[in-house]
């Protein structure tokens, strides 16, 4: 959160502006945003602040991109942090918020949407920095606050619609009394520095809480130097040419498959009693946190979330996965119970620097197009890999490692990520229940 003058006077008349109602009217409302991206060329643009310029782009993302988000993050979301003067994050009463950090490129949809996004913004897609995923539920608000000097512009993006009878979830804007109704795929951009680079305080704004839904968000923000790197991807491999591991015949403690990127099988990582243990935490919760993302078959789908140490047999595999990471338990995510992807593109290669993935299924045969590396699994068996490495001390996105999953079955495997830096004690400071994605309704209404 930036340092800003907060002796700015507040603007004694407030402009709600409402996505749909400009889309109803006759004409964009003010000059159109230059959109570079050929999907924008069907969308208006409403300039509704000509100084400081605010731009509201409607139906920015499909119904269909909007759910693949609120999808794609269910079982990772943290507590949302604020930054502090010396840079580092901290979890804050002023923020009440969670969040989901995402990797570039986790699916080729994101892929898709980061270019996009650096199109609305006429910046480089190289200056986007990560994407950061929201969601507010009833009472939980970020207060006054600026994206800051480092970030020259930001783009937020409305995920889905409120409840009718809901008052609140706007942003708002105080100096210059504007307040923008969440409108399901609607972008909202504008720039937190002046011409001169100067930090331009009337961007102050805050996050309302909604008043009986459950909010999501996209927030995106571009860095003023480029932050988005690749290790460069070879053509893929057919799949006819592929070499084939089979974990069954791998050494007990596991085996390097791929060495650069580093992708390890683990033979029998759970015995079949964990197995059992685990698809029955899913069967008791059968119906309840089950996600649909048909909009875009073949994609990861979240079945279940297992809650951190929920049951002594979950402590211990998160305890042998933290071993096999050689990282603490502290920088593992929750568990997730999935049906892997079995597009190239969509499946989800996890939100942290090591992914991990436990076949849940009898038979699970996954390829690793760009390494050229089949591995065969069966029930127990694991694979392990890096999503990123550094390269002259700067942290690079490494998307050799992108999978997906073979045959005509449906599959269930067990998801982590472990991330870079620790995310559990975050949990530990919020005296609140969360909020599950499984108890909001259609159109983000509390059950």
């Amino acid at each position: 959160m930036a340092v800003v003058n907060i002796g700015l006077a507040r603007a004694t008349q407030l402009v709600q502006v409402d996505a749909k109602k400009l889309l109803a009217s006759e004409a964009p409302a003010g000059d159109a945003l230059a959109d570079s991206d050929a999907v924008l060329e069907q969308r208006l643009s409403f300039v509704v602040s000509v100084d400081p310029k605010i731009a509201v782009v409607p139906d920015f993302l499909t119904a269909a991109e909007c759910d693949h988000l609120v999808h794609l993050v269910e079982g990772a979301w943290r507590p949302s942090r604020v930054s502090t003067l010396s840079l580092q994050e901290k979890v804050s009463n002023g923020r009440t918020s969670w969040s989901c950090e995402t990797r570039y490129s986790q699916t080729s949809v994101l892929e898709r949407l980061e270019h996009r996004l650096a199109g609305l913004a006429g910046l480089p897609v190289s200056q986007i920095q990560k994407l950061h995923l929201v969601r507010y539920a009833p009472c939980e608000h970020f207060e006054e606050h600026h994206d800051g000097q480092g970030r020259p512009k930001s783009i937020f993006v409305y995920l889905n619609d409120l409840s009718e009878h809901d008052t609140g979830g706007h942003t708002f804007f105080p100096v210059l009394g504007l307040s923008f109704k969440p409108c399901r795929g609607t972008a909202v951009v504008w720039a937190n520095t002046t011409p001169e680079g100067e930090v331009d305080s009337r961007m102050v704004h805050v996050g309302q809480a909604p008043t009986c839904s459950v909010k999501y968000g996209l927030n995106c923000f571009f860095d003023h130097e480029e932050v988005r790197k690749f290790i460069l991807v070879a053509p893929s491999f057919c799949l006819k040419d592929a070499r084939v591991v089979s974990a069954m015949d791998l050494p007990e403690q596991g085996s390097m498959v791929c060495d650069e990127p580093r992708v390890i099988a683990v033979p029998s990582f759970l015995n079949q009693s964990e197995v059992a243990h685990i698809l029955e935490q899913m069967t008791h919760h059968a119906g309840q946190d089950s996600l649909s993302n048909s909009f875009f078959p073949g994609v990861t789908e979240v079945i279940h979330v297992l809650e951190m140490e929920g049951t002594k047999t979950i402590a211990t595999v998160e305890a042998r996965m933290s071993t096999l990471a050689h990282l603490p338990v502290d920088h593992l995510s929750k568990l997730r119970v999935v049906q892997p992807g079995t597009k190239q593109g969509l499946c989800d290669r996890g939100f942290g620097c090591i992914g991990f993935y436990v076949s849940l299924s009898e038979c699970d045969d996954v390829f690793f197009p760009a390494l050229g590396v089949r591995v065969v699994l069966r029930s127990g068996d694991a694979i392990i890999w890096h999503n990123g490495k550094m390269v002259e001390h700067c942290a690079h996105e490494d998307l050799r490692s992108l999978r997906f999953h073979l045959g005509k079955l449906v599959l269930r495997g067990l998801d982590a990520s472990f991330h870079a830096a620790p995310i559990r004690h975050a949990f530990q400071l919020r005296t609140d229940i969360p909020v599950t994605d499984s108890s909001v309704a259609e159109g983000g209404t509390m059950i």
